[in-house]
């Protein structure tokens, strides 16, 4: 991929931040962290073949200390790329197949105070833009930055001093999920996958929850794959997989971060190895609903993205 790049390239970036104006239980044990929204423009180092990339994303800004303060920031939210893969006229871009991608950045710095509304702050970050294998090519987009920053505080919020109890996470969750995929060759038909998923949440505590649970994957893309190895024996191989998982969940209130390992207990296909993993962004609408977005991978390698609405028991 040495012809991606053409020259050193900044990003330009604007952020939004907010203490919020409210004593709440997460809040309090992650020390008030500040609620924010960016957005980013960049030029990607070149012109031809991946073009000018924008993200918009709300984060977490985790900060500690007085005048010098560490910090550390996490966000995910949605990016545009201007020119992704083309069978014709762009097919030299072998790393994204598609305009729209998800973004996830994560920043690591320190802050230092130059008065009572003004900072400056240095540190490096990792911006990565992904479609989830939804078109290929998916090898994705990493970019690491070195950056400094100039912040103003315009308005000094002032807490209210209640305390609103916290979210009960429900014990039990049941969720149906689906999306599509697509596989090599670029260009080619999208195909469905359907997933079932059982969890149990254990040994709750303030920051998050232990949890473990079962999976039902089926991939119809997955026929495809067996045929295009040449095997006559592949056409009776059954492409259900099952899967019993284990993983963290962080919480932030109705708001919840579910990271996972599991392992195939059946898998006929056996095309991706023993292991998966999973990276969720869950929240919980009510008490016995939720919305989930989940990035099924193997060995960081991205098979593809499902979406859901989950029942709590």
């Amino acid at each position: 991929m040495a012809h991606f790049y053409e020259r050193h390239y900044g990003i330009h970036e604007i952020n939004w931040l907010s203490t919020g104006k409210t004593f709440v239980p997460w809040k309090q044990h992650y020390h008030f962290p500040k609620i924010g929204c960016g957005i980013i423009y960049s030029s990607m180092g070149q012109t031809t073949l991946i073009g000018n990339s924008y993200a918009i994303y709300p984060f977490l800004s985790f900060e500690r200390g007085k005048k010098v303060k560490r910090y550390f920031r996490v966000g995910s939210g949605l990016g545009y790329i201007s020119h992704p893969f083309h069978r014709e006229f762009n097919h030299k871009n072998i790393a994204i197949g598609s305009h729209v991608n998800a973004f996830i950045r994560l920043e690591q710095g320190v802050m230092f105070r130059m008065g009572k509304s003004c900072a400056m702050s240095a540190g490096i970050s990792l911006s990565h833009f992904s479609n989830g294998s939804s078109r290929t090519p998916n090898l994705g987009i990493n970019v690491i930055t070195a950056q400094a920053s100039f912040r103003f505080d315009y308005k000094k919020e002032m807490f209210i001093d209640t305390l609103k109890s916290a979210f009960q996470l429900p014990a039990l969750m049941i969720l149906p999920s689906g999306g599509f995929r697509e596989i090599n060759p670029a260009g080619g038909a999208r195909y469905a996958v359907i997933n079932a998923a059982f969890y149990m949440n254990i040994k709750s505590k303030k920051k998050g929850n232990f949890f473990a649970g079962a999976d039902v994957f089926y991939s119809s893309s997955l026929r495809r794959e067996l045929l295009l190895d040449g095997n006559p024996a592949n056409d009776e191989r059954l492409l259900l997989q099952l899967g019993i998982h284990g993983g963290y969940q962080f919480v932030f209130n109705r708001f919840t971060i579910p990271v996972m390992l599991g392992v195939y207990a059946f898998d006929r296909v056996g095309k991706y190895g023993l292991f998966y993993q999973s990276l969720a962004l869950r929240y919980h609408v009510s008490k016995h609903y939720f919305l989930q977005v989940n990035l099924k991978s193997h060995q960081a390698k991205a098979e593809y993205f499902t979406y859901g609405i989950g029942y709590s028991l």
